[in-house]
C-alpha cells in the first residue's frame, strides 16, 4: 500500500507517472488544497503540467480516505474517478471532541470565556483567504469576539499584509498563533473555539 497525504509533492506526480503500476496501490487520504486545487485557476506552465498529470494518474486511484463524504464525491466529479473503494476515517486525533480540557489552552494568550472565539484558517496558507474572512467579520468588529490566527506554518507572501490589516481591523481583539503548538495545547485550544 502506498498511503498519499496531502497529494500536492511534484515529484509524486511523476513517479506515478512514469511507474503507473505503483497507481493501483495508492490510497488517497483527501487533504483539502490537493483536491480543491482543482478549482483554482492554471496560472504557469509546471502547474498546468502538474494539472495534466492528474488527469491521468487520479482516474487510475482505487482507495480514497477521508472523513467528508463531499470531498469524496468531489473527486470522483472532478478528476472522473469511478466508483472506488471508499475508507471513512477521522485521521487526526485532534478531531476527536475532548470534554476535560481546560478552555484556557495558556496564560499568555489569554481566552476569554466571555468572548466568541474565532478561528481563522488553520495556517498560514493564502487558501485560508485570511483577507476575505477579515472583510466579513469587519462588521462585527466592535462585538465582544476574540479573533485567532494560526500562522505557524505554510507559505503566504501576503503574510504582513495579513497581520497588518487584522491589526488595524480588529486591533487587540487579534491573536496571532505563530509557534506550533503541543498536542496538548492543540486541543485546549481548539476546544475554546466556538
Amino acid at each position: 500500500k502506498i498511503i498519499i497525504h496531502g497529494f500536492d509533492q511534484t515529484y509524486m506526480f511523476f513517479i506515478l507517472l512514469f511507474q503507473p503500476w505503483l497507481i493501483k496501490k495508492v490510497y488517497w487520504v483527501i487533504w483539502g488544497w490537493d483536491l480543491y486545487s482543482y478549482k483554482y485557476p492554471v496560472i504557469d506552465f509546471k502547474t498546468k503540467v502538474i494539472q495534466n498529470i492528474k488527469k491521468i494518474i487520479f482516474p487510475k486511484i482505487k482507495y480514497l480516505i477521508t472523513y467528508i463524504e463531499g470531498d469524496y464525491e468531489l473527486a470522483k466529479k472532478w478528476y472522473d474517478i469511478k466508483p472506488t473503494n471508499y475508507y471513512e476515517c477521522i485521521m487526526y486525533p485532534s478531531n476527536f471532541y475532548k470534554e476535560s480540557y481546560n478552555t484556557n489552552f495558556d496564560d499568555k494568550k489569554a481566552l476569554y470565556e466571555d468572548t466568541l472565539n474565532i478561528q481563522i484558517g488553520h495556517c498560514a496558507s493564502e487558501s485560508n483567504n485570511h483577507l476575505y474572512i477579515f472583510q466579513k467579520l469587519e462588521y462585527f468588529k466592535d462585538e465582544n469576539i476574540q479573533i485567532f490566527l494560526p500562522l505557524s506554518y505554510g507559505k503566504n507572501d501576503n503574510l504582513n499584509e495579513i497581520i497588518k490589516q487584522g491589526k488595524n481591523i480588529f486591533c487587540d481583539k487579534i491573536i496571532f498563533l505563530n509557534d506550533i503548538l503541543s498536542f496538548d495545547e492543540y486541543i485546549k485550544f481548539q476546544s475554546s473555539i466556538d
